[in-house]
C-alpha cells in the first residue's frame, strides 16, 4: 500500500512536468499555460480523490487501485505516441481556448485515475480506528515523499538527459508494471516480460520518429531547444526555436551574422557611444550580437548573460559563434548576474527574450532596469529588444505604455524606435528597440536614418506613447507577461 502510494505520488509530478514540456512547442511556458496546466490537473485529482472514495467504499477491493495505476500507465503510453499530433490539432483555436481545452482531454485523465488510488489505499489499509491517523499520516506521507522524488528526479536528472516521449514511455512502464505487480497474476515472468517488451518498442519507435523528425534538438532543463535548416528571405539558413519563438537565425553561408532585422539595428548603439570598450549583453540567443561587437572593436570585451546553457551550445555548435577573444559568459538568473558583476559598460544590450516570446516579467520591472542602469558608465547607453504595439488605433497599448514608462522613470531619456517588422496584418506589433541612458536624449533623426540606410532597416521609425497614467512595473507588482499576452491576442 504504501508502495502504491509512492508510486502514484511519483507519477503525479512526473507527468505534471512532462506534460508542461509537451505542451510547451505549442503553447509556450509562460504563467498563463502554467496555470491552466495546474488547474486541471487539482481539479482532475479532486474528482478522482472523490470517485474513487465512493467506489471503495462500495465495494472494498485492491483492484480499484490496480486499475487506476493500469489505466494512468497507457494513457502516458499514448500520449508518448499521440500526444503532439493531438497538441497540434488545438493550435488553430484561440490560446485562451486552446490551452484548457488541450489540457482537459490530454492531462486530467491521468491524473484523475491518479487521483483516486489514495483513498483507495487508505480503505483498505485501515483495520483499526485508534490507528487511522497513523495510517493515514503514513500514506500521506509516502505519497508526498514520492511527489518530491518524481518533482526533483524529473526535473533534475531526467529532463535534461531524456526526451519528454521516452521519459513517458518508461513512466508508463513504471506504472503498468507496478500495477500488475499488485496483482497475484502480476507476479510471473511471463507478463513482466510482455510489459518490458513494450517499453522497449516503444522506446525503439520514439527512436526513429525522432530521428526522422527535421532539424537537431537540444536537452535543455527550461525549454524544448530546436535548429532546423530552412528557407529565410529566399536564403537557406539555420533557425534557433525555443518552444514556440523564433529567436535567433543566420544562413548556411554566413553563420556568425544574424538574418533578423533587429540584431543589426541593435548596432546602431554604439553610433551613442563612441568607440565602446565594453559591451553586457542579456540574453546570449545566437550570440550574435556580442559575436558581432567583438568583432567591430578589437581588444573590447563582452560579457553575456545566458539563463540557459544548452541555448549557448545550440549557439556554438550551429552558428560557431561563442568562443571568441574577450568574451566570457556568465550562466544564470539575468537578475542575480547583474547585481553580481563588477565595473560598469559602455553599451548594454538586452535581448531577453524567453521561450514564449515575451521578455520575463522580472527583468521588466523598475528594480531590474534601476540594477542596469547602474551598469551603465557616464557615457553608456541600453537598447533593449522589445516586441510591442505601437500603433493606438489599432492595438491595446496596455504593456507598450507600462513597460516605457517603467524606462523613463529609470532613465534620464528614452528613445523607441520601431523596426516595422509587423507581426500581424492589421499592422500594430513590431521588434522595437528602446534606446536609453543618462544625460540629454540624442537627435532620434539621425539615429533612425542611419538604422534605415546604415543597417537596411528601411521601416524603422520613431514613435511617441503617451505614458502620463501608465502603471508602472514593480517587483511587487509586474503583470508584463499578462500584459504581453493580452496584445497578441488583439491580432
Amino acid at each position: 500500500m504504501v508502495g502504491a502510494a509512492f508510486i502514484g505520488g511519483f507519477a503525479v509530478m512526473s507527468l505534471e512536468l512532462l506534460e508542461a514540456r509537451l505542451a510547451a512547442p505549442y503553447f509556450g511556458s509562460s504563467v498563463l499555460v502554467w496555470t491552466n496546466i495546474i488547474g486541471v490537473i487539482l481539479a482532475a485529482l479532486a474528482l478522482g480523490a472523490w470517485l474513487g472514495g465512493v467506489a471503495v467504499d462500495r465495494r472494498p477491493d485492491g483492484r480499484w487501485a490496480s486499475a487506476a495505476l493500469f489505466g494512468a500507465g497507457v494513457w502516458a503510453l499514448g500520449m508518448s505516441a499521440l500526444g503532439r499530433g493531438a497538441l497540434l490539432l488545438f493550435t488553430s483555436l484561440p490560446q485562451q481556448i486552446a490551452t484548457p481545452a488541450a489540457s482537459l482531454l490530454l492531462f486530467a485523465p491521468p491524473s484523475f485515475l491518479l487521483g483516486a488510488v489514495p483513498p483507495v489505499l487508505w480503505r483498505l489499509l485501515v483495520r483499526d480506528v485508534e490507528r487511522s491517523g497513523h495510517e493515514a499520516g503514513l500514506l500521506s506521507a509516502a505519497g508526498t515523499v514520492g511527489s518530491l522524488v518524481g518533482t526533483y528526479l524529473t526535473g533534475y536528472v531526467l529532463l535534461p538527459r531524456f526526451g519528454v516521449e521516452s521519459l513517458l514511455i518508461m513512466l508508463s512502464g513504471l506504472l503498468i508494471i507496478y500495477a500488475l505487480v499488485l496483482t497475484e497474476r502480476a507476479k510471473t515472468i511471463p507478463i513482466l516480460g510482455s510489459c518490458f517488451s513494450i517499453v522497449a518498442l516503444g522506446s525503439i519507435l520514439n527512436n526513429v520518429n525522432a530521428q526522422a523528425t527535421p532539424g537537431k534538438f537540444y536537452p535543455s532543463a527550461y525549454s524544448h531547444l530546436a535548429v532546423i535548416q530552412m528557407p529565410w528571405q529566399g536564403k537557406e539558413s539555420d533557425l534557433l526555436f525555443i518552444n514556440t519563438g523564433l529567436h535567433s537565425g543566420a544562413t548556411i553561408d554566413d553563420p556568425k551574422h544574424s538574418v533578423f532585422s533587429y540584431v543589426k539595428a541593435a548596432q546602431a548603439v554604439e553610433e551613442l557611444v563612441p568607440d565602446p570598450k565594453n559591451l553586457l549583453l542579456v540574453g546570449g540567443g545566437g550570440m550574435h550580437i556580442a559575436h558581432g561587437f567583438l568583432e567591430r572593436h578589437p581588444g573590447a570585451t563582452a560579457d553575456v548573460i545566458e539563463i540557459d546553457p544548452a541555448v549557448y551550445e545550440a549557439a556554438r555548435e550551429t552558428y560557431g559563434t561563442g568562443d571568441e577573444a574577450g568574451l566570457k559568459m556568465h550562466f544564470g538568473d539575468a537578475r542575480t548576474v547583474v547585481r553580481e558583476l563588477e565595473g560598469k559598460y559602455d553599451a548594454i544590450v538586452v535581448d531577453a527574450y524567453g521561450a514564449d516570446v515575451s521578455v520575463p516579467w522580472h527583468l521588466l520591472t523598475r528594480e531590474a532596469l534601476q540594477d542596469l542602469y547602474s551598469r551603465l558608465s557616464d557615457k553608456g547607453v541600453l537598447v533593449a529588444n522589445i516586441i510591442m504595439a505601437t500603433d493606438p488605433r489599432l492595438q491595446d497599448l496596455t504593456f507598450s505604455r507600462r513597460s516605457l514608462a517603467t524606462m523613463s522613470v529609470v532613465f534620464d531619456w528614452v528613445l523607441p524606435i520601431s523596426m516595422g517588422n509587423v507581426t500581424d496584418g492589421k499592422g500594430g506589433i513590431a521588434n522595437v528597440l528602446v534606446f536609453a541612458g543618462h544625460g540629454v536624449k540624442p537627435d532620434e533623426e539621425p539615429l533612425v536614418r542611419s538604422i534605415r540606410e546604415r543597417y537596411g532597416v528601411p521601416l524603422a521609425r520613431a514613435f511617441v506613447l503617451d505614458t502620463d497614467n501608465a502603471l508602472v512595473y514593480t517587483d511587487d507588482f509586474g503583470p508584463g507577461d499578462y500584459d504581453s499576452a493580452d496584445m497578441y491576442l488583439q491580432k
